[in-house]
């Protein structure tokens, strides 16, 4: 795909998906997008190659087209080793998405009844979980951005705003910084649960999570070991979170693998269920 037959149009109507994706598939190793006259729209993930990095002005807003149903942004089969994203409000747009595939609204009783779903059990603990350092996006799960066995992963001065699920996923991740993140999450599409903002599965190690803020309608960082990746987690530095009405600011969680060596300090908030 050449990048000087796609328009770049930032007009809030026309999609940019094309357009942004050419840029990343060109030679530069640093593409930076202009501020959008109004918002950047993509109907479908974009990915971002190993060795590049993807600058957005602090405030431009990229914004899921209403009925993607899809990541906003992953890292390419071949991104594998120092990506880096800095910048952009990331709007997933999620009352306009497929709602959340984990719970779901019986009707005709009194109280709301949630159940978990089949196929999202099988994607986190089924056997294909022992093996995966990817997250399949071939299944709906809501995550607005998934990095999978990467090593050199930055992520700075990004607000992740009304994902459907997760704010970001990581699996296999090794040497990573997140930094300057706010999570405007405002609405859940049923219903703002199962919501975090940062989850870390299995072989995660060797990060800095530092300068959190805002609101996720549950952990704000969540660490488990025996999910969709499965493995040991490992040093990593938690650090300034500043949370709104969190489930929790930060969710310790391992099985048959350990969550070790994690640093957690100046925490502070609001939570409605717990601290850690």
């Amino acid at each position: 795909m050449n990048a000087m037959k796609e328009k770049l149009y930032g007009n809030g109507i026309d999609d940019d998906t094309a357009a942004i994706q050419a840029l990343l598939d060109g030679e530069e190793r640093e593409i930076r997008l202009p501020k959008p006259e109004k918002h950047y729209l993509i109907s479908a993930p974009l990915q971002l190659h190993g060795g590049k990095t993807l600058v957005l002005e602090k405030d431009a807003v990229i914004r899921l087209a209403d009925g993607a149903s899809c990541l906003m942004l992953k890292n390419a089969a071949d991104g594998k080793e120092n990506i880096a994203v800095y910048g952009g409000v990331w709007d997933m747009n999620n009352k306009n998405q497929k709602p959340n595939p984990v719970v779901r609204k019986v009707e005709g009783d009194e109280l709301d009844i949630y159940t978990g779903c089949a196929e999202f059990d099988e994607l986190l603990f089924g056997e294909k979980a022992y093996t995966a350092r990817r997250y399949d996006d071939t299944k709906y799960m809501g995550f607005c951005m998934a990095f999978g066995d990467v090593k050199g992963l930055t992520l700075k001065d990004i607000t992740f705003k009304d994902p459907v699920t997760y704010g970001c996923w990581f699996g296999a991740v090794d040497t990573f910084e997140v930094e300057n993140i706010t999570f405007d999450y405002n609405d859940g599409n049923p219903y703002p649960v199962n919501m975090d903002g940062l989850h870390f599965d299995g072989l995660c190690r060797n990060g800095t999570i530092r300068n959190l803020k805002g609101a996720c309608y549950d952990d704000m960082v969540a660490f488990t070991a025996d999910e969709f990746v499965k493995g040991d987690i490992e040093n990593v530095l938690v650090e300034n979170i500043g949370a709104r009405d969190c489930h929790s600011a930060v969710r310790l969680l391992a099985v048959d693998h350990a969550v070790k060596n994690i640093t957690i300090r100046n925490v502070r908030g609001t939570f409605y269920q717990y601290c850690v």
